[in-house]
């Protein structure tokens, strides 16, 4: 437990700068991913699903 609070605090600035430089892309990236989500559900709702067949 000691080794990874060490750990932690000692690499926390490296990931900061890491996070930072990244952090435009991965906002784009995860909308990119919620889109895709949504779109899929949509797929899978309509087409999948039958949602709109009357039966």
């Amino acid at each position: 437990m000691i080794f990874f609070s060490l750990a932690v605090a000692l690499s926390k600035t490296a990931m900061e700068k890491l996070l930072k430089r990244w952090m435009p892309y991965l906002y784009k990236l995860g909308s990119i991913i919620v889109i895709l989500a949504g779109a899929y559900l949509i797929y899978n709702q309509v087409v999948l699903g039958r949602l709109f067949v009357y039966t």
